[in-house]
């Protein structure tokens, strides 16, 4: 973000904030004169999109707000200083929120290193409104990147489509703003603000519509991703996702949670983004990105698509703003596979994709190829050919619960069929992954495998302290040592000296506390032509026996320096167009 020397560049928030109230239908705000708000007022009279009365007691003004909310059926807000006038709001607002009618109370405060140290017109303005709003959000003090305007943008977006949201209500915009108060930029047309849409589905004569023509014809030769996180199984969403993997003018990208298992998609999602970040071949990239399901593990895709500022809709049973690649414009609300059906009867199939999708296929069956190359070369026992040889011994209709850290990420470098993925990546805490697999095992007669490594096992061990351990439970635990994922991810690699206080190494004798606990288990090693692991894995996922453990060692910063190689390998393949 350029400088301006005669400007505060500081508060680019508040015309951003302007902005999206303007694009999302607010057009009328009541103003009661005070100081600490001038900022807001000052941006609010440049805009020509509003319209602004002063009506200078607060409680009045929120009162009259309400009735012209009432009278036009749209958003209206109201802006006050900071101290006790937003106070004098309350008794409006606790009104329109019991009448389901959207107003958005935009009220001026001072930073927080100010509040409760007697300054003038200073009180705790955070929750004064907590039980008769439907939410409430709080703006930086100042913006100084292109991620904190972000941020205060995406939050504004929120605020008011929350309050046009039915049942409708009023929210509340608390803004602190840090003196001088009346220097504040013009607004700069050329850097403009993301404003989010939310879309909800409409229905006419048995049909229902989640797009309207004018949304659908911008979608005519648009080159369009699916981007799918974590997603409970569907034999639904994923019939109609394979569907969908087949045009032409759309590129499926799932993850191992997304329960998929699409032949056509895209599921070595990382490899073939260092391809394309390394080689700069942003060509083969879409227009639009469309994300559905929960988490997204790969950073390296969050961090490509936030670079290239790539359009992106989230689809969603109900509202939610994950913005995860920081350029959402459209929340739409409604199932995915109901969306995904819609967009498959009623987009026409173009040939804009075509020769980006097959570049990105090719890669990735090098990618497939060039991973057990890799393995194969090695001699020594590392995490990479722990999962081939599980890849190749698991059976169709297995639960695999996936560890957080290093494994969900190897398991998203193979492609799995007809098992069911299920991993804690609500938080992605070392907590309770063991303990998680265990309850689901306790509620279904298939089998269970938990994978996970040797700190996540150590964490968690109290997870085996069960008086009726489900018999059809598995435990797969990789130890290289602990805390490997460190030694993979960049940052900690760089700092060798303080590098145990990151990879956590120990000296536990894990097999032992697995018998210990009272699961039978073994433990081996995953080094080349030992034949012994192919038979301790298919040990582990007989589903005739009892509950059982094996405790796989490998060695950690060499997994590791694989790992990096493999990738580094990735970025030296050739394109190859089908």
């Amino acid at each position: 973000m350029a400088k301006n020397p005669t400007h505060n560049t500081s508060k680019t928030h508040i015309a951003d904030l302007v902005y999206v109230l303007e694009k999302l239908g607010v057009h009328r705000l009541m103003i009661s004169p005070g100081s600490r708000s001038a900022p807001l007022v000052i941006a609010l009279e440049r805009s020509e999109g509003v319209e602004c009365m002063t009506i200078t007691d607060e409680r009045c003004a929120a009162f009259f707000a309400l009735g012209v909310a009432l009278a036009r059926g749209e958003a209206v807000g109201m802006v006050c200083t900071s101290g006790s006038a937003p106070l004098n709001y309350s008794p409006a607002l606790a009104e329109a929120f019991y009448q389901h009618v959207p107003l958005i109370a935009l009220t001026a405060d001072r930073p927080n290193e100010w509040i409760d140290q007697g300054e003038n017109q200073s009180i705790n303005q955070t929750g004064i409104y907590s039980n008769f709003i439907k939410a409430s959000f709080q703006l930086p003090v100042e913006v100084h990147t292109q991620a904190d305007r972000w941020y205060a943008s995406r939050m504004v977006s929120q605020a008011i489509n929350t309050s046009l949201r039915a049942p409708k209500g009023p929210v509340h915009i608390n803004i602190p703003l840090r003196e001088p108060l009346y220097d504040i930029a013009p607004y700069d047309n050329a850097n403009l603000p993301k404003v989010i849409e939310e879309i909800y589905p409409t229905s006419s004569i048995g049909t229902t519509f989640m797009l309207n023509e004018e949304e659908l014809a911008s979608l005519k030769d648009k080159r369009i991703a699916i981007v799918l996180g974590s997603h409970t199984p569907s034999n639904t969403l994923k019939s109609i996702i394979e569907q969908i993997a087949a045009r032409q003018d759309v590129l499926v990208m799932h993850e191992t949670l997304a329960n998929v298992s699409c032949t056509s998609g895209i599921a070595l999602v990382d490899p073939l983004v260092e391809y394309i970040h390394e080689n700069k071949v942003y060509e083969v990239l879409p227009d639009l990105v469309i994300t559905m399901g929960n988490a997204v593990v790969s950073k390296k895709l969050k961090f490509l698509f936030r670079q290239q500022n790539i359009e992106h809709w989230h689809i969603t049973p109900s509202p939610m703003y994950w913005d995860r690649f920081q350029s959402l414009t459209k929340v739409i609300v409604a199932q995915p596979s109901d969306f995904l059906h819609f967009l498959d009867k009623n987009l026409t199939e173009s040939s804009s994709y075509t020769t980006g999708k097959s570049i990105c296929h090719s890669i990735e069956r090098q990618c497939l190829a060039l991973r057990d190359d890799t393995i194969n070369r090695v001699d020594d026992s590392v995490d990479y050919r722990v999962y081939q040889i599980l890849s190749k011994h698991i059976q169709p209709k297995t639960n695999i619960f996936w560890g957080n850290s290093t494994p969900i990420r190897y398991a998203g470098l193979f492609v799995w069929n007809s098992q069911q993925h299920f991993g804690n990546r609500g938080v992605s805490g070392i907590d309770g992954q063991v303990s998680t697999a265990v309850g689901f095992a306790s509620q279904t007669d298939e089998l269970c495998l938990c994978v996970t490594g040797d700190l996540a096992m150590l964490y968690d061990s109290n997870a085996l302290w069960q008086i009726n351990m489900p018999a059809n439970f598995r435990l797969l635990v990789i130890d290289n040592g602990g805390g490997n994922i460190f030694n993979i991810i960049p940052g900690p690699d760089k700092h060798p000296s303080v590098n145990h206080h990151f990879t956590s190494p120990h000296n536990v004798a894990i097999h032992q506390v697995l018998q210990a606990l009272g699961l039978e288990s073994r433990e081996g090693r995953a080094n080349k032509n030992n034949s012994s692991l192919d038979v301790d894995m298919k040990w582990l996922l007989d589903p005739s026996k009892e509950a059982r453990g094996l405790v796989v060692h490998t060695d950690g910063q060499h997994s590791a320096a694989i790992l990096k190689q493999y990738f580094t390998e990735v970025k030296k393949l050739q394109e190859k167009d089908n």
